[in-house]
C-alpha cells in the first residue's frame, strides 16, 4: 500500500507509522479557481454523489452526542484514545488537505495522480460519478481547505481502533476569498488609521480597491453560494499509510429538503450562523457554540415557565 504522504511530500516521502497522526503536504501548490464560489446564483447547485452509495446515506448532521461536545468544550469530538496516535485537530486538518488533494484531481480528471491514494473501488465508482457530470458540475466538486467551516469525525465509536474513520466537513464555497479580503482590509485600514488617514471615504475607498483587486465581492459570494456537505472515509493499512475509501458530497438545501418547512429552517439557522462568522470574524465553532447555548437556554426557560402549570400550581407563590 502507498502511503498518501509519499505521493504528497516535496522533499521525499514522509513517514508514518500507526502511532502519527495523518499529515500532507502537497508536492506543488494547490489551486483552487472562483468558478465554485458563484456557482449558487449563476449555475447549478453543488452535485450530490456518494462512491458508497446514494447521496440520502451520506453523514449531514452533527448529532447529538457531538452538539453537547460543542456546548461542553467548543468542539464536536472529544480526544481519541492514546493508542491510537490520532490528535483529533491534526488528523482533521490532514483529512482536510487529502480531500482537497483527492476533489481536485477528480474534478480536473487527473486520474493518475490518485492511483495509490484511492481505493481502486472507490475510484471507479468516483471516475464515474465525475464522467456523469458536466465541467460546470465538476467545477463545484473541488474541496477548498480554506472554505471549511469545521469537521468532525463521525464514526469515533466505530472505528476499528482507528484504522477506518469517516470525516465530515462542512464548507462554504468562496469563504476563504472573502477571509482574504478582509484581511487585506483590516491591514490597509490599520495602516490608514496609525497615519490618521482614515475616513468613512477612505475606508469605502479601501475596500472598493481590495474587492477589485481580488475579484471577490464577499456580499455577493455570500448571498449566491450553498454550504457543502462533504464526507470522506479514510483506512489505515498495516503500515500506517492511508487510502480514502469513499467520497461524496451535498449541498445543505438538498440535505436539509426532506425535512420539509423544519429543514427550510435549519439551513436559515445555518446561514445566519455563518453570516455572524463572517461579519464579527469570530471562529465558526465559537458562533455555533454561542448559538446552540442561547437555544438550550430558551427551552429552560419554556420548561420553567411551564413547569407550575403542569404541577397544578398557579399564583406567584413559587
Amino acid at each position: 500500500m502507498r502511503l498518501l504522504a509519499q505521493r504528497l511530500a516535496p522533499n521525499g516521502p514522509l513517514t508514518f507509522t500507526p502511532t502519527s497522526p495523518l499529515a500532507f503536504t502537497p508536492t506543488s501548490p494547490l489551486t483552487f479557481t472562483s468558478r465554485r464560489s458563484f456557482a449558487r446564483g449563476s449555475g447549478p447547485a453543488p452535485p450530490a454523489f456518494n462512491t458508497a452509495g446514494e447521496p440520502a446515506s451520506l453523514v449531514t448532521k452533527l448529532g447529538l452526542p457531538r452538539v453537547c461536545n460543542v456546548l461542553i468544550q467548543g468542539r464536536p469530538n472529544t480526544a481519541l484514545p492514546a493508542g491510537w496516535g490520532l490528535p483529533v485537530p491534526e488528523f482533521l486538518a490532514g483529512a482536510e488537505a487529502a480531500a482537497a488533494v483527492v476533489t481536485r484531481a477528480a474534478a480536473a480528471g487527473e486520474w493518475g495522480e490518485l492511483e495509490g491514494l484511492v481505493e481502486d473501488s472507490c475510484l471507479r465508482r468516483l471516475t464515474s460519478a465525475m464522467e456523469a457530470m458536466t465541467e460546470e458540475q465538476r467545477s463545484l466538486v473541488t474541496l477548498n481547505p480554506d472554505d471549511v467551516l469545521f469537521s468532525f469525525i463521525a464514526n469515533e465509536k466505530d472505528c476499528e481502533g482507528g484504522t477506518d474513520m469517516r470525516v465530515v466537513t462542512f464548507s462554504f464555497p468562496g469563504l476563504g476569498a472573502i477571509r482574504a479580503v478582509q484581511r487585506m482590509v483590516a491591514e490597509q485600514v490599520a495602516e490608514a488609521k496609525a497615519a490618521g488617514e482614515l475616513t468613512p471615504a477612505r475606508f469605502a475607498e479601501i475596500t472598493k480597491a481590495n474587492m477589485e483587486e481580488t475579484g471577490t465581492d464577499p456580499a455577493k459570494v455570500f448571498q449566491s453560494n450553498e454550504m457543502v456537505i462533504g464526507n470522506y472515509r479514510l483506512a489505515r493499512g498495516g503500515e500506517g499509510g492511508w487510502l480514502v475509501r469513499e467520497v461524496g458530497q451535498v449541498g445543505m438545501a438538498e440535505a436539509m429538503a426532506p425535512l420539509g418547512p423544519l429543514g427550510a429552517y435549519f439551513r436559515f439557522r445555518w446561514r445566519g450562523r455563518l453570516g455572524i462568522h463572517i461579519k464579527l470574524d469570530k471562529p465558526f465553532l465559537s458562533v455555533l457554540r454561542l448559538d446552540y447555548a442561547t437555544d438550550w437556554l430558551a427551552l429552560f426557560a419554556i420548561y420553567m415557565t411551564l413547569l407550575p402549570s403542569a404541577m397544578g400550581v398557579t399564583g406567584t407563590g413559587l
